[in-house]
């Protein structure tokens, strides 16, 4: 796919004055808000979505602008993004303290300026072997926010556990060469400072580089209130990733990785069920969320359970749409549920989904397997009920640039979203909440939780 597609920032989905509820949830409708939303998030103008690029940058303005259209509240105080800042390396400086004497360089001296804030006042320097160093970091609890100071070049597998405690580095005279993105904070030093710092052993340094106003990346996130006096500050969350991989190897020409099932299928069904309740509001909340960094490691929801918008208290159950526009193995109008024993979920959007004609069920290998691989797993892992719902397999274009708009079936994809529809709608209406199997570790979470 070699054309450029221009933006298309219209609100396909919201209801106009001349519609009704029942006409914007009609099929036809729905389908063709979804192809429309895919279309552009799986074009070549946003290059494939990684984390962080240009590409998800544009996505996520547009995910922003129809959570404004749709009349929905920001999710994040009063912005609907979020996400961590970069760091303003134009106001890095480096203090180095020889005894009594203190050498202050700025952002000028530094060969690869860091990526991410850092304070770091007055700690002694030691150079150290960086897979020890990194090997010793990884046993210690109280490793992350400590700098390292590496002689040597650091390789990949250095770096990546570095990058787990997120642990800024020195790196004294040599550069990385290893192709390694991380955003841990990581600054190299030239040829005459690392000499002085050698001969210097009981030298002090102090880092400190301040936040900028970029963000690395941002989750996207709106708010529909509930309409429920009493069970309006719970709420039900529904979510997918609108990150992909971005380029690759190429394949008969082309390079660029356009996660068209992957995941803007969900993506784009979540906006559609948006739009569906923007009007009729149920009686708990209901937040749509959006998360960057899926295919690296649940970037994006993870930080959203570490430093959630609202209490993970008040979260009653999480709906993440992964992969719903091809019903390549399993057929039409059926659609799988991950976990699907772990809570009674399961059992009751299977109820849902028959009355409007869609068969929710748990696959016989994939539902397992494929619990840990998604968004769902860090809301799980703190007790939330969470699981993620598909429409399809780990198809032949599955992470390929063949993943690519015209591939989706949009008549079924519509029915999986109306299906889904009235799920989110009955578990937002009622009075119970859903609960995880007793004795599961994510039952012993939830317990911690409450």
């Amino acid at each position: 796919m070699k054309r450029t597609l221009t933006l298309l920032l219209c609100c396909v989905c919201c209801l106009t004055a001349q519609e009704t509820p029942a006409t914007a949830t009609a099929p036809d409708t729905i389908a063709e808000a979804l192809r429309k939303d895919v279309t552009f998030l799986a074009s070549d103008e946003l290059e494939g979505r990684a984390t962080p690029s240009r590409g998800l940058d544009l996505a996520a303005g547009f995910l922003e602008k129809r959570h404004k259209e749709l009349g929905l509240k920001p999710l994040f105080a009063d912005s609907y993004l979020e996400g961590p800042l970069l760091a303003d390396a134009t106001k890095a400086s480096l203090h180095l303290h020889f005894g009594d004497e203190r050498v202050e360089l700025n952002s000028s001296a530094f060969v690869q300026p860091v990526t991410m804030p850092v304070h770091i006042e007055r700690l002694p320097w030691r150079s150290v072997d960086p897979l020890v160093a990194a090997r010793t970091s990884a046993e210690r609890s109280d490793a992350a926010g400590e700098v390292v100071f590496i002689e040597g070049e650091p390789n990949a597998a250095a770096l990546a556990r570095f990058a787990r405690l997120k642990t800024p580095l020195i790196l004294l005279e040599t550069a990385p060469t290893v192709e390694f993105r991380t955003r841990i904070p990581m600054v190299v030093l030239g040829k005459e400072l690392t000499q002085r710092l050698r001969a210097s052993p009981t030298a002090l340094v102090s880092l400190d580089v301040p936040a900028g106003k970029q963000r690395f990346a941002s989750n996207v996130g709106a708010l529909l209130e509930g309409r429920d006096k009493k069970l309006r500050e719970r709420c039900i969350v529904l979510s997918a990733h609108y990150d992909h991989i971005g380029r690759g190897k190429a394949v008969n020409g082309d390079e660029i990785r356009n996660g068209a099932d992957d995941d803007a299928s969900g993506t784009a069904g979540v906006l559609a069920i948006a739009a569906a309740l923007a009007r009729t509001p149920t009686r708990r909340s209901i937040l749509f969320v959006h998360f960057y960094g899926e295919e690296s490691g649940f970037l994006g929801s993870r930080r959203f359970a570490e430093q959630p918008p609202r209490p993970l208290a008040s979260m009653d159950a999480l709906f993440n749409l992964e992969m719903i526009g091809r019903p390549d193995d399993i057929g039409p109008d059926c659609a799988w549920i991950t976990g699907f024993g772990l809570s009674d979920f399961g059992t009751r959007v299977a109820a849902s989904g028959a009355k409007a004609g869609m068969r929710f069920f748990e696959h016989p290998r994939l539902s397992k397997m494929l619990f840990a691989s998604s968004d769902n797993l860090p809301f799980a892992q703190v007790g939330v009920v969470a699981h993620s719902i598909s429409a399809g397999s780990l198809h032949k274009d599955y992470h390929q640039p063949s993943d690519e708009a015209q591939t989706l079936d949009y008549t079924n994809m519509a029915k999986v979203v109306r299906a889904l529809l009235v799920a989110v709608r009955d578990m937002a209406d009622a009075d119970e909440a859903p609960a995880w199997v007793p004795g599961s570790k994510y039952a012993e979470a939830a317990a911690k939780l409450r």
